[in-house]
């Protein structure tokens, strides 16, 4: 309502305000949609870092090869940086 008046003041006409606040509630639509898109695609990053984490501490006779091109702590670091952005 406060954006109404502002733009009323400004002597913007009632199809002006219209078409702010249409493209402002467009924009506002669009990026609810890009953070769900991102926040999908860091839980399907989670999870397979989960995987991950797994499949490096079930196998243990291959960790000094594993840790050659993966270290545990690494993978730990990143599912913890997504962790915390779907918070």
């Amino acid at each position: 309502m406060r954006l109404i008046v502002e733009y009323k003041r400004n002597k913007y006409s009632l199809e002006e305000i219209k078409a702010f606040l249409l493209k402002r509630e467009q924009e506002e639509t669009e990026v609810e949609q890009a953070r769900h898109e991102l926040t999908c695609k860091l839980t399907h990053i989670n999870q397979e870092l989960k995987e991950v984490i797994s499949f490096l501490e079930k196998n243990k006779h291959n960790k000094p090869m594993l840790n050659q091109h993966v270290s545990h702590e690494s993978v730990t670091l990143i599912q913890s940086l997504t962790a915390l952005f779907l918070v």
